[in-house]
């Protein structure tokens, strides 16, 4: 593939991948625009997000990490309780001595709007209500595109940062079917007033372990005043229309989360009693098969977090993976323009570096949650996990092929 400047980069997606990829590519001097099918209000209700150290470093390289920082709420700290208010798991999240950062919830919205703040002033072009359709055509220079409104673009390079359902997949690994795992979370939100802890400093966030599943709640914003929960569930998948159905029926979500309640400690009962019916929404959570690829062929189409790699979000550790293939693709085109080195070297060595840290993820993920049940021995090393840094690599591998 000849050597040919990327630029005028489409992205995909106006989620949090999205826009923070525009942004690290803006500070390189790298024009992109951002595709979003939804138009730009935002949603009533939005849940938080956990950012473990691994991905406040690649926002501290974004410039975003102090923005963030002051929106949330730290949280050193993970636990997992039983019925009776003993702690079955402590799970680290963070430390400034360890790791140079303390892992932190904050709604996903908060994090949207800060990046997309970021993106507007460098003059990053967002186009709203803009559903992407299909690849018309691809040659070892650009990609074109339509979207469902039949508009048709060309640019050098397309990154799908279209979430687990995403569309641009098809176009990479076409007939991908997505997994479902057997669980449902309904998530909401209840007044902080209801909550009536068991014990002074009771600690959060927690997820209570109870008769039918999980209760995980804790603060994303301490002067909000309501806590952000989420219910989980083993369930059956229902499919799209299943799940649509089920959204839209309040008062069977309510009876879902109420189910053996008379087995749940009183502060469980409590939380039941007080959640917000308005604010209720369900997600189902579906995986991402292995993929063979995460790019086509020719290297004018590529695919990264959930498109490519969407896990169980239990663990806290999906946006956190987002924003590092988002660092590494960046710097590599940057790269790429930047040297003699072929784009298709850079993608290639992406591709293997990204595609070698899932393999350690997925063998972390099912052992998260037997923690939180409680089956572990002794303390677990996150030293790999947290202290991964993307610059460092990059940069290792350009001295290593220069």
């Amino acid at each position: 593939m000849a050597n040919d400047k990327l630029d005028n980069i489409a992205i995909i997606g106006g989620g949090l991948g999205g826009l923070l990829l525009a942004i690290f590519l803006a500070d390189r001097n790298i024009s992109s625009t951002v595709y979003e099918s939804r138009f730009g209000e935002p949603p009533a209700y939005s849940g938080p997000v956990m950012l473990l150290p691994n991905g406040l470093r690649v926002l501290d390289k974004a410039g975003a990490y102090e923005q963030i920082l002051a929106q949330g709420s730290l949280a050193p700290h993970n636990y997992s309780m039983n019925n009776s208010h003993e702690i079955l798991d402590c799970r680290e999240c963070g430390s400034i001595e360890k790791y140079g950062y303390v892992g932190l919830r904050i709604y996903r919205q908060r994090v949207i709007n800060t990046f997309t703040e970021m993106a507007r002033e460098r003059n990053v072009t967002i186009v709203y209500g803009k559903k992407f359709s299909h690849i018309v055509a691809e040659t070892d220079k650009n990609v074109t595109f339509a979207f469902a409104d039949g508009d048709i673009q060309t640019h050098s390079l397309l990154v799908g940062s279209d979430g687990i359902h995403s569309i641009v997949r098809e176009y990479v690994a076409p007939q991908t079917k997505l997994r479902f795992s057997g669980s449902l979370s309904i998530l909401g939100f209840v007044p902080a007033s209801a909550v009536h802890k068991p014990y002074p400093n009771y600690p959060l966030p927690a997820a209570v372990m109870g008769p039918t599943g999980n209760i995980l709640f804790g603060w994303a914003d301490a002067d909000s005043g309501e806590y952000p929960l989420a219910t989980n569930f083993a369930m059956e998948d229902l499919g799209r229309q299943g799940w649509e159905e089920l959204q839209n029926d309040t008062p069977r979500l309510l009876s879902m989360m109420r189910k053996d309640y008379e087995k749940w400690n009183p502060m469980i009962q409590g939380i039941l009693d007080n959640v917000k019916r308005e604010s209720l929404f369900i997600w189902p959570f579906y995986t991402v098969p292995t993929l063979d690829s995460w790019k086509s062929d020719k290297g004018r189409v590529v695919i990264l977090g959930d498109a490519a790699h969407a896990i169980p979000p239990q663990g806290g550790l999906g946006a956190n993976l987002t924003f590092e293939d988002v660092e590494s693709l960046a710097r590599l085109i940057d790269a790429s323009n930047r040297s003699s080195r072929s784009w298709t070297s850079c993608l290639e060595w992406w591709q293997a570096y990204r595609k070698s840290r899932m393999v350690g993820i997925a063998e972390l993920a099912p052992k998260i949650m037997k923690r939180r049940q409680g089956e572990h021995d002794g303390d677990a090393d996150y030293t790999w996990l947290y202290n991964y840094d993307v610059e460092r690599d990059v940069n290792a591998w350009i001295s290593k092929t220069t």
